[in-house]
């Protein structure tokens, strides 16, 4: 091996010592931090925190630790509130970035309107969407909605998630003690008169009583700088009614409720064949029960909302349907009228 000149050995010992120079500077960099649920440092508060500056610690808390250069950096803070799972920032972490270094918040609002409904009414609402590419934690929290429930925190995959909601609506309430008093509150559902309309649906007659569904359900992605996941925070204002159930058609309750039902009867009133069922054919038969079905029991329910029943065939339609026709439009009326 031929002899160094020491002019040579000195370049390369320098070369070395700054190659190692690098590499201890490189690992005392902080890194970009996800959430931490480790206890955060003393002098730590989540009300030091603003979107208008940079965190203004207690006494023994330096900010400007936590970052890369001597000088506060959100992206290496492991506590900073948009980054946590577990708790809504609010709404003052808006659409613009914040001066601590943070990126700005997607924030989005939509109307969730549930139509209108009816005592004791029981149905699912979905929703949930994750813009990241990877899985993402989300927090919801439901405000003045008793009757939805939602999970409070659960994980979805990118995309579009579909997240049952329960609704279960709160029973009709009793009538109001009456004092014959002038401008006593409306209770009860209102009978409209009957009228021929010349075409479907007909004019809206909306019910007078009723009870306003009013509030919101707030979904928090965090900020995940490691995945490069930014913050979003969507608003869905919940509205709707709740009104009185209509009472049951006169005459007991028509063709469901014969003290001997035959075979077919009682296929159309549980919507599959019933064990004594032996092929017959009940298309004729079915027809009846729908068209009574129809034109009986679904008229207080389309006069109050027509653009739901815009799908309702008319009662001539109904003479062509085939039996799984017959049965899709009676369970597609019922889910609409809401019953348990």
């Amino acid at each position: 091996m031929p002899r160094q000149s020491p002019l040579r050995l000195r370049l390369i010992l320098s070369a070395v010592l700054a190659i190692a120079s690098g590499l201890a500077h490189a690992a005392n960099k902080p890194k970009y931090a996800g959430w931490s649920d480790a206890p955060p440092p003393a002098g730590w508060s989540s009300d030091a925190y603003s979107p208008d500056h940079p965190p203004v610690f207690g006494e023994g808390l330096d900010a400007s630790t936590l970052g890369p250069a001597g000088h506060y950096d959100a992206y290496f803070d492991p506590h900073h509130p948009l980054k946590n799972p577990n708790q809504d920032p609010g709404e003052k972490w808006g659409a613009e970035s914040g001066r601590d270094g943070s990126p700005s918040v997607g924030s989005a609002s939509a109307d969730w309107n549930w139509g209108e409904r009816h005592f004791d009414d029981k149905f699912t609402a979905s929703i949930i969407t994750n813009n990241c590419k990877s899985p993402q934690p989300v927090l919801i929290t439901v405000n003045d909605i008793p009757y939805l429930t939602l999970p409070a925190t659960l994980t979805v995959a990118p995309g579009q998630t579909k997240v049952d909601g329960n609704v279960s609506l709160p029973p009709e309430p009793p009538p109001p003690l009456r004092l014959g008093l002038p401008g006593e509150p409306g209770w009860g559902h209102v009978d409209f008169p009957s009228f021929i309309a010349p075409t479907f649906p007909p004019p809206k007659l909306h019910q007078p009583n009723f009870t306003p569904i009013v509030g919101s359900v707030v979904t928090w992605h965090p900020w995940a700088p490691t995945e490069e996941c930014s913050p979003r925070r969507q608003t869905y204002t919940v509205s709707g009614h709740i009104h009185f159930r209509p009472p049951p058609p006169e005459g007991a309750g028509g063709p469901e409720k014969i003290a001997s039902p035959s075979v077919c009867q009682v296929y159309w009133n549980i919507g599959v064949p019933p064990a004594t069922y032996q092929g017959e054919d009940c298309t004729q038969e079915m027809r009846g029960f729908a068209t009574a079905f129809r034109e009986r029991v679904l008229p207080p329910y389309y006069t109050n909302a027509p653009e739901e029943w815009l799908w309702l065939p008319s009662s001539e339609d109904v003479q062509t349907f085939s039996v799984p026709q017959l049965l899709d439009l009676k369970a597609h009326a019922s889910a609409l009228m809401g019953g348990s």
